[in-house]
């Protein structure tokens, strides 16, 4: 279940989703059940018996994680929910984890503020879009799937404080970059944000606010080597990845991560 489109109307990936016809009833526990209404590209249109909080209580009792399909792994549902969550997490929204949050905790951020390096928290929700890959072979053809994002009137204050101090701005992954990104390519600076956005940064995108950034090893043509490759350049990430293989670190969400900083053209 990706996203409640309206109290008993759920947008959803169904696998394999051939299989679901218009009209199929999907029966579950407790009386639940999941009418298929519409297919439109890879998403299944479902209606469910219940209203919104009927099934995020019971998915939130029965519910599993959709974990990436690279995942492999042993551990039980609480300790992947443990795992596959970052210490910055408060709303629900997104469709996966922001992988490069993955790499703190409360004390590496204790330490982060003792050199004096404040963390401004904004929110983009990671879409559906992350599960998908790319279909064009022309990069620019491309469309990327919109996600939610937030950036509340304190941080951009913040934010745009730190910028006017000549302090360097670190995203920490590339949904933060999109999203900051996102907001000056509009409005030409930052500031309160609550939109979507579907901006798809590719080689020869300007980039205006992100100095640095920290981020996985991503997927061979993926949206986010992509856009990792505009912004420290192409030529110089390939270099870093064929260091990574050679030194066998580990990719993808659970994997090593790089620090990055921007190539002015």
């Amino acid at each position: 279940l990706l996203e409640n489109v309206n109290d008993y109307f759920w947008k959803s990936f169904i696998k394999p989703g051939r299989k679901a016809k218009i009209g199929d009833v999907i029966k579950l526990n407790n009386n639940f059940n999941l009418v298929v209404k519409e297919k439109k590209n890879a998403f299944v249109y479902l209606k469910v018996n219940k209203g919104i909080e009927a099934v995020n209580s019971y998915l939130k009792k029965y519910g599993s994680l959709p974990l990436p399909p690279y995942i492999k792994t042993s551990f039980s549902r609480k300790e992947n929910e443990k795992n596959y969550q970052t210490v910055f997490a408060k709303k629900i929204g997104a469709v996966a984890s922001p992988t490069a949050g993955l790499h703190f905790n409360e004390k590496l951020i204790e330490s982060l503020k003792k050199s004096h390096i404040s963390i401004i928290n904004i929110t983009l929700h990671i879409g559906e879009g992350t599960f998908l890959p790319l279909k064009e072979n022309k990069v620019k053809l491309n469309k990327l799937h919109k996600e939610k994002g937030f950036i509340s009137k304190k941080s951009a204050l913040e934010i745009n404080n730190a910028i006017n101090k000549g302090k360097k701005i670190v995203a920490v992954g590339t949904t933060v970059m999109r999203l900051l990104e996102a907001c000056y390519n509009k409005y030409g600076e930052i500031r309160y944000f609550n939109e979507e956005t579907d901006l798809f940064i590719y080689p020869g995108f300007k980039f205006n606010i992100v100095d640095k950034l920290l981020t996985n090893f991503h997927l061979p043509k993926s949206s986010l080597f992509i856009l990792v490759s505009a912004f420290a350049g192409k030529n110089y990430m390939m270099k870093l990845y064929e260091f990574a293989i050679k030194k066998k670190l580990r990719f993808f969400s659970y994997g090593d991560a790089m620090l990055v900083k921007r190539n002015d053209f």
